[in-house]
């Protein structure tokens, strides 16, 4: 129960500070960074999920961003059409579902 709870506080915080550092790819990048770090170490989650998930859902993101000719683009891109936080965040909410998913199935 604890872990679940945990998890769903850094989600809500992951979502203030999109909002909060909107403009600022790097403050973004940190606190995001820090977040992963701290869901590593209270929830539990393995360093190469964090990767995986971030890597291929930042992956996955940009082929469909190239393919749909502009559907939806971000305000600050900096790697590509992606800001550079975006794979910190696939990792933040592929952890997060993941702690979810064992919270739904206890």
């Amino acid at each position: 129960m604890f872990r679940n709870l945990v998890s769903f506080l850094y989600l809500l915080i992951t979502i203030v500070v999109i909002i909060v550092f909107d403009k600022s790819n790097y403050l973004t990048f940190a606190f995001l960074l820090a977040i992963a770090c701290l869901m590593h170490y209270d929830v539990h989650v393995s360093i190469i999920f964090l990767f995986m998930v971030g890597i291929g859902g930042s992956m996955t993101e940009m082929i469909v961003m190239y393919t749909t000719k502009g559907l939806w683009k971000y305000r600050n891109p900096n790697v590509g059409l992606m800001p550079m936080w975006l794979p910190i965040l696939w990792a933040i909410v592929g952890a997060g579902v993941l702690t979810l998913n064992d919270f739904a199935h206890a």
